[in-house]
């Protein structure tokens, strides 16, 4: 199921917005079309009293069971920004605290870590989209690791300041490792299960009722398909944050980046 969402996500969101649109109006409409030529409408409407009511549950039901997917799918991609969010701010604390220690270890681990928030945004991020991690910013972060575990902390106030050094350290690369989970997560496919077989059992209930008009029945259905559709598209567009034109941006860690690179070159004129 994850790779129909990845093929689905990889289109521009117009095409696979108007693939979606053709979809929900044309099986009902030809489907209805061809029923009204068989069946009469005197024959048909027969079924509309006692059929109203047990649709009105069937809508309700799978009203109940969209809602809790969007809501699923909701949380997930805000915590998904949460996370970036959260990322740049130990990425900026890290870098801002380094400033407490002396040379060459200073300048070897601002490197490092400006080289590895690079990669991230400029590489790790492309490569998310499809679920998959980046070699080079594997390397960048062992690079980086190794930095900060080899050294030992000389002056009082390194030795105030390394632990929270550590600690940030320790946070991006955590979090670095929840973004790489959260790439590939999307919704089971037991629930792609039932929100597929849900949208054709409530669409195709509507073929037992008929309308005076048949233009009428073809229009009603085809809203009523292209409503269901249009959020069953929302939870597809939505299922993997990191992927698709509604991606989760990494702008929070070009902001630290931009800022961080300002800083450096401002430092000497102090």
């Amino acid at each position: 199921m994850e790779s129909i969402i990845h093929f689905i996500l990889d289109m521009p969101v117009w095409l696979a917005g108007l693939l979606f649109f053709l979809f929900s109006i044309s099986w009902p409409s030809l489907i209805i079309y061809r029923l009204r030529r068989h069946i009469p409408h005197e024959k048909h409407k027969t079924n509309n009293e006692v059929g109203g009511f047990i649709y009105a549950v069937l809508g309700v039901a799978y009203a109940v069971v969209l809602a809790f997917v969007v809501l699923v799918d909701y949380e997930e991609y805000h915590k998904a920004e949460s996370l970036v969010f959260a990322e740049a701010n130990a990425i900026n604390n890290f870098q801002k605290d380094l400033h407490m220690f002396e040379e060459p270890f200073k300048s070897e681990a601002v490197r490092e870590g400006i080289n590895y928030a690079k990669l991230v945004v400029d590489h790790e991020w492309k490569t998310m989209n499809h679920g998959n991690r980046h070699d080079e910013t594997d390397k960048s972060m062992e690079r980086l690791e190794a930095v900060i575990y080899n050294y030992s902390p000389k002056t009082d106030k390194e030795k105030v300041f390394y632990p929270f050094v550590l600690g940030y350290f320790k946070n991006m690369r955590e979090m670095r490792l929840d973004r790489l989970i959260m790439s590939t997560s999307s919704l089971p496919g037991i629930l792609y299960f039932v929100i597929i077989v849900g949208y054709f059992i409530t669409v195709a209930y509507t073929f037992f009722f008929s309308s005076l008009s048949v233009h009428a029945q073809i229009t009603m259905t085809s809203l009523l398909s292209m409503s269901l559709v249009l959020i069953v598209f929302l939870i597809v567009e939505m299922d993997l944050p990191f992927s698709g034109s509604t991606a989760v941006s990494p702008e929070p860690i070009e902001f630290v980046i931009k800022n961080i690179i300002a800083a450096a070159a401002q430092a000497p004129a102090k």
